[in-house]
């Protein structure tokens, strides 16, 4: 399998990033508007990759949702949130 992006500056061209050998069976899938590094942590993207992984493994359990995030006590001595800090 091979994710790729119209918006990769670091693959040039971006169809690049495609797996194109008959060989391999792969299936190429091309998402719109996230950079090379944006492609790591997109939700779309990181369901995609569960989604294939466990087609391939036959597993039909999903992973355990992350945990939320807690702010550090850092944060609350300055009297600040988390949501006070995403708006920065």
């Amino acid at each position: 399998m091979s994710i790729y992006s119209d918006a990769d500056l670091l693959i040039r061209p971006t169809s690049a990033g495609r797996l194109r050998s008959s060989a391999l069976n792969a299936t190429n899938i091309r998402v719109h508007g996230l950079g090379h590094l944006s492609l790591l942590v997109a939700p779309r993207v990181v369901k995609t990759v569960t989604d294939q992984l466990e087609v391939a493994e036959g597993v039909g359990a999903r992973l355990a949702p992350l945990p939320e995030p807690q702010p550090s006590p850092r944060l609350a001595e300055a009297g600040l949130s988390l949501s006070q800090i995403s708006r920065l």
